[in-house]
């Protein structure tokens, strides 16, 4: 039942960072990672696992930085907007589409993983 409960919010958050700026949801699942695991760390012992959520997001920022280097390439007006230069790649309007629906459903995790992590600590805390 707790899964299913974990699935349906991921859902529904997906939905929401989906319809919402792509960077501010990302800011903010950012800080809220960084500030649940820096309050289970002060709770309970430090571990590693914040560096992979970071690791995750340097991905995902280097796929950013990517897709704006091609698009500056072709004389796009901005980075990841849209852009209807005939030197773009065919394939990368899927791309984007794809790097966008991952990273919604990264912010919804992270989100997830925070509450969880927070409610753990709480009931396990020294």
């Amino acid at each position: 039942m707790k899964y299913l409960i974990i699935v349906l919010v991921g859902l529904i958050l997906s939905e929401v960072f989906s319809s919402s700026s792509v960077i501010l949801t990302t800011v903010f699942s950012l800080a809220f990672l960084t500030l649940t695991y820096s309050y289970t760390y002060w709770k309970n012992e430090i571990d590693a696992k914040l560096a992979y959520w970071l690791i995750f997001y340097a991905g995902f920022g280097i796929a950013l930085l990517g897709i704006g280097l091609l698009q500056t390439h072709a004389e796009c007006p901005t980075l990841i907007g849209d852009c209807y230069s005939r030197d773009l790649p065919p394939w990368l309007f899927e791309f984007k589409v794809v790097w966008k629906v991952l990273l919604s459903w990264l912010n919804a995790c992270a989100i997830i993983v925070s509450v969880l992590k927070t409610l753990a600590a709480n009931q396990t805390g020294k």
